[in-house]
């Protein structure tokens, strides 16, 4: 298993699949229909958080079993595969306009390092220097 994980990391294309798909579903339908449920979305987070139950978590949840329900080898499945990274993704970005900047990436979970102001996690640089703190 961890080796098919390491191939699935190293294969560019499918990643870059991923972003470019995502891309076009933001530009081409959620930020319209989500711009207006912006300010209550960042409440939701601060209010429920993301675990079970939480609006979040649901949303998530939805999509990957509707994906189940169809399975991956339909449209349907794949698209609903999609639309749940979509929502993660969209997480990570409302969870930083409401908590700011996470660690820096590129090291284990767990393992935490910070750089200057934070924009080096934005970026990904790694010229800056870094501290770090115990979880």
């Amino acid at each position: 298993m961890r080796k098919l994980l390491v191939t699935w990391y190293t294969d560019r294309r499918e990643r870059k699949r991923v972003l470019e798909w995502i891309r076009d579903e933001w530009a081409g339908y959620a930020d319209a229909r989500n711009r207006e449920q912006l300010t209550q979305v960042l409440q939701l987070m601060k209010d429920e958080g993301v675990g079970k139950g939480s609006w979040w978590f649901m949303v998530t949840m939805g999509y990957l079993d509707r994906a189940e329900k169809f399975g991956l080898e339909t449209p349907q499945g794949r698209q609903a595969v999609m639309k749940a990274t979509a929502t993660m993704v969209d997480l990570a970005a409302t969870m930083i306009r409401a908590y700011g900047l996470p660690p820096l990436p590129g090291y284990p979970s767990g393992e935490i390092h910070f750089a200057g102001d934070g924009c080096a996690a934005v970026h990904g640089r790694r010229d800056l220097p870094a501290k770090q703190e115990s979880a």
